[in-house]
């Protein structure tokens, strides 16, 4: 199962949302204004497959693709519940 290069930031009690930037993009694509959540919030920022430093497999990046590879992320940090938030692309993948 492939997973996605990610960046988590916040206290681990705290509600969870995450970030999935547009195409072209990359974690770096979300500003200060929203890492400044961090205090109230468990912040993670993904990076889709095939950008910023997430795996670029020799695959066609289905949706499946991206929506497996989030899934895995997510269960592997321990992650049950969330609210996403996303840009572009990152929507239709959310």
């Amino acid at each position: 199962m492939i997973t996605r290069s990610h960046q988590i930031e916040g206290p681990p009690d705290r509600p969870v949302i995450v970030f999935l930037h547009g195409l072209g993009g990359s974690r770096n694509s979300w500003n200060a204004d929203f890492h400044r959540l961090n205090d109230r919030f468990r912040l993670i920022f993904l990076d889709v497959l095939g950008f910023g430093c997430s795996p670029k497999p020799e695959i066609a990046y289905s949706v499946d693709d991206h929506v497996d590879a989030i899934r895995s992320t997510l269960d592997q940090s321990g992650v049950r519940s969330i609210t996403l938030v996303g840009h572009s692309m990152g929507c239709v993948l959310g």
